[in-house]
Parts: C-alpha cells; structure tokens; sequence
C-alpha cells in the first residue's frame, strides 16, 4: 500500500510565477512559483485547490502609489492591508463634488469585456462606487454597501458599453473585494474610477458628507468576464501564469475498466469550456473528460462513445456543489447534488494514465475555481450509491 506525507509526493504541479490567495488565518498570501494555492474563505472553511487560467493585471501599480488621478480627495498611506502589512491607502473625501481615484488604460483591442476589482473597508463611508470608462458617455457602473455587504445600486451601462454585472466578496477582518465586469466601447483607452460616499451615488454624485471615507487596496483590470485572484504589481503590468496539475493513476490503483469519481468543487467564473477533471492517456484520442456543469463526455480510440451527458441540475457561479461520475463499458452516469443521474452507454478508453485536476488534456480549459476534494473508486457504484455520495 503506497503512503503520501503530502501533496506534493501525489500531485504534479506547476505554475511558472507567484500567485496569491487567501489563507486559513484570513490574510491575503503569496504562494511562490510551483507552489500550489490551497485556498479558504472569509470564516476559515478549505474552499480547496485553487485552479486558474493565465491572466494579466493591467495597472501598472495596483497598490496606487504612482499614475492614478485624484480628484476632491486626500490620499494617506500606511494603512493595514488584507496581507497583514501597512500598504493600503486610505481615501478620504474633501469636497460634496464628485471626488475619486481614476486610472486610465491604454487598450489592445476594441469593444472587450474588462473585470475591474479591488478590496475596500469601510471607515465612515457606507457605500463604494466603481465605474468602468471609455469614451464618455459610454461607461458601466455599480455602487457597493459595505454595511451589509451587497450590491446598493445594480449595475447598469450607458451608451456604447454592455454586459454589466457585480459582485462583492466578503474577505473577512472588515475587507471586501468588490467586482465590475462589463464589455467596453470602441474607444481605445478604457478607465477605472473608484470612490466612497455617504449618500449611494455613483462617481461623479455629489456627497452631503464631505469627510466621508474609507480604505482601498489591490486595483485589478482585467480582460476577461470575470476577475482572478489578485496580481499585485509596482511599476508595470504582472502576468500570473496558470495553474497545472495532475495524478499519475499508478499512485492510486486506476481501475482500466471500471471507475467512480466524486468531487466536491466551486468555480468562480466561466473560461472556455472549463473542465472539473480529465482521464488522459497523454493525447486526445483517450480521455474520460468531465467539465464543470457537470457534464461527461469519453472519447475512446478517436471516437466519442458517451457525448456530453449530465443531470438536469447544473452548478452555479460561487457555490460549492458535489458531483459524481461512474464509467464502464456497460454504462456511465453523472450526478450533482444527490439529483437523478444522467445515463448513458459506451466503450471507455483502457489505456489512461493520468488525472488532470481543473484543466483538460486540450488547453486551455482551467476551471478558474476550487477543487475541495477528488474521492476515487476502481468500481462503478450504482447510481443510487452515486445519489447519495453527493447528497
């Protein structure tokens, strides 16, 4: 019987950079290249292994130090960030005219979706605005409460700009990461605003409340539909390389001719064509691919046997799910959350070698989420004990 005293004697991974995320303790970590991201939540649950694709922070100093505008506003540094040290900024207002933090970007390509993110905590401001820019009028925008930690004012575009949407991530100890995603204008630049105010308005609104503030870390602009962990970065773009990681099916005793998968999952955002896991024999002729949603399909000798079956229940954006996976020639199901499996019959490939976790054995396919757990059975459990595994 083989023994692992941790991951790293089971898994193979690679990420050719640093990467951040958010440790048990609740501040903001760097794991460094081809160290793997074992992320949790605001209260200290394991969300699990964090799996993501490839992205870029396009401002050039996320930490506002140089380059950005400010108008109405006084800027004082030194103030405790997520990652535990002093290099947070705190913003206050100094006028009821608009006041804000502005960046402006110059654009490889017209009319792409731009995810626009930072963490903020309140101090005497309730709400949050953020705004995404292109040639005025044409902007996305959305105001924050962080009192309770919602949305206060949906949002919304104008003109030229399209495809809104927002969320705000409770991070623990005060500090929230508020989101705006949205597809921009022709325009070649594209511009970030960031503001606090008393009276829930958006970034050229005036505030009653002049002295309103409140403190602000980590601008992210991405291109892409939704944000990735925070690229930190001080003087020029950064680039976070992808997450890659598999099992060699020696190391757990893979079954060629029968098997069940059940894993516990979330993901944050929806890339192409994100997949779960993916059996591989190191080509795309034999593989046993199991996307997000969950969906199963196995090629087998070249050829689709079992094409794109899964449940009526799908898994959503943000929420952890289980789902559960059985294969065999006879026949292979697929499950999420205790529901009626899906059913279906073909030949599956008998020469697998590996388990990619998070991606598929075509690339790019990165979950772009976190895998909590991968149980693995070298038999086809029924589809009631399927059932009840992921209830």
């Amino acid at each position: 019987m083989k023994q692992y005293n941790n991951y790293a004697d089971l898994i193979t991974f690679t990420r050719a950079s640093s990467a951040t995320y958010l440790d048990s303790d609740g501040l903001l970590k760097t794991a460094s290249t081809n160290i793997p991201r074992i992320e949790y939540d605001s209260d200290g649950n394991r969300l699990g292994l964090l799996v993501e694709e490839s992205r870029t922070n396009l401002i050039e100093y996320s930490d506002f130090s140089a380059t950005w505008t400010s108008s109405n506003c006084t800027l004082t540094s030194s103030q405790q960030s997520p990652d535990g040290n002093t290099n947070a900024i705190l913003f206050e207002r100094n006028s009821t005219a608009a006041s804000y933090l502005a960046k402006s970007k110059s654009k490889a390509a017209s009319s792409l979706t731009y995810s626009l993110s930072v963490f903020v905590k309140k101090d005497t401001a309730q709400y949050f605005a953020v705004r995404l820019q292109g040639l005025y009028p044409s902007r996305a925008d959305v105001v924050f409460d962080l009192n309770s930690g919602s949305i206060a004012t949906a949002a919304a575009t104008i003109s030229n700009f399209s495809n809104p949407s927002a969320y705000i991530e409770n991070i623990g100890n005060g500090w929230y990461r508020c989101i705006l995603t949205a597809t921009s204008d022709t325009n070649t630049a594209i511009n970030s605003y960031f503001s606090f105010n008393s009276n829930n308005v958006a970034i050229d609104g005036t505030d009653t409340a002049p002295d309103s503030s409140g403190i602000i870390f980590g601008a992210q602009l991405e291109a892409g539909s939704f944000p990735t962990s925070y690229i930190p970065t001080s003087g020029a773009t950064a680039t976070r390389s992808a997450d890659v990681a598999s099992i060699g099916v020696s190391e757990f005793g893979y079954n060629q001719d029968e098997g069940t998968v059940v894993v516990e999952a979330q993901y944050n955002g929806v890339g192409q064509a994100p997949r779960l896991l993916c059996f591989s024999d190191g080509t795309n002729t034999n593989r046993i691919v199991i996307d997000y949603k969950p969906k199963l399909t196995i090629i087998t000798d070249n050829v689709i046997t079992v094409n794109n079956i899964g449940p009526s229940s799908e898994s959503s954006q943000l929420i952890p799910y289980k789902s559960g996976i059985s294969f065999s020639d006879a026949g292979s199901a697929v499950t999420i959350d205790g529901v009626s499996p899906a059913v279906s019959s073909g030949a599956i490939p008998k020469s697998i070698t590996k388990l990619i976790i998070g991606d598929g054995q075509t690339s790019p396919r990165y979950l772009n989420g976190h895998i909590k757990s991968i149980k693995y059975y070298p038999r086809r459990l029924t589809d009631a004990q399927l059932q009840e595994l992921t209830s």
